[in-house]
């Protein structure tokens, strides 16, 4: 017999109260590499590897999104949860190309707050290689505040102006 079970699928194989644990961790928003530390912990000798772990946030996820596609489900988020958002489409094929979004209180804080707005791009860092914009403000007292979020399908003068224009509209 060996003494060390890594590639046996069985062996490998979550249990059930595995699997429920990394729900409920996933759901509270657990690192996987914390996840991982959790089994471990609780069974010593598990040959569980990271990658069943992500493989299990993947379904879990997959089946909280149920048959919607990860841009359909982020509308019907902001929708439930009141988010302010705007958005605009290729006109030709009618394909969603930017989309801008704002928490209610975020607009709030601006109100009251108007002086400084940051804005920040992170470049093609996400599963799409989009370009998110970050639109950051600042309180008087140095607190900063998230103010929206925008993914723009190019870096190009058009996107941003689009995304100043749509922010300057939910204001």
């Amino acid at each position: 017999m060996t003494q060390h079970f890594q590639g046996h699928k069985i062996v490998e194989r979550l249990r059930p109260d595995e699997k429920e644990l990394v729900r409920e961790l996933t759901e509270n928003m657990v690192l996987p590499r914390n996840i991982m530390l959790t089994l471990k912990k609780r069974r010593q000798l598990t040959a569980t590897t990271i990658k069943h772990i992500y493989n299990a946030r993947y379904r879990i996820k997959k089946a909280i999104r149920g048959p919607r596609t990860e841009l359909q489900h982020l509308m019907k988020c902001l929708v439930e949860g009141k988010y302010l958002y705007t958005h605009r489409v290729f006109p030709v094929t009618e394909t969603l190309s930017d989309i801008l979004w704002a928490h209610p209180d975020s607009v709030k804080l601006f109100n009251m707050f108007p002086t400084v707005l940051i804005m920040d791009s992170t470049y093609k860092t996400n599963k799409y290689l989009l370009p998110l914009l970050e639109f950051v403000g600042l309180t008087c007292t140095g607190k900063t505040y998230v103010m929206a979020f925008a993914f723009l399908t190019s870096e190009k003068e058009d996107n941003f102006v689009w995304a100043l224009q749509s922010v300057r509209n939910l204001l």
